[in-house]
């Protein structure tokens, strides 16, 4: 009986510390995926702007024909 007790709870620690490797490995997934995520927010921010950017110069564009078309049509 003893040595199935040993055996239980060996089994035991052996579970206990196989879910800390696993939970290890969880938390440092996680935070490379943080910064992963970090790193797409600040690509895609900085993507934003030159959209923006691109946009606004679009509009001059569109503002200055539609202007020049305006004055060749009086």
């Amino acid at each position: 009986m003893a040595i199935a007790i040993a055996a239980a709870a060996g089994a035991v620690y052996v579970e206990r510390s196989q879910l800390n490797t696993v939970k290890e490995m969880m938390i440092s997934e996680m935070q490379c995926l943080e910064v992963k995520l970090a790193a797409a927010e600040k690509t895609l921010s900085k993507d934003i702007e030159i959209l923006k950017r691109d946009v606004q110069e679009l509009k001059g564009g569109v503002k200055a024909i539609l202007k020049n078309l305006d004055a060749k049509g009086k």
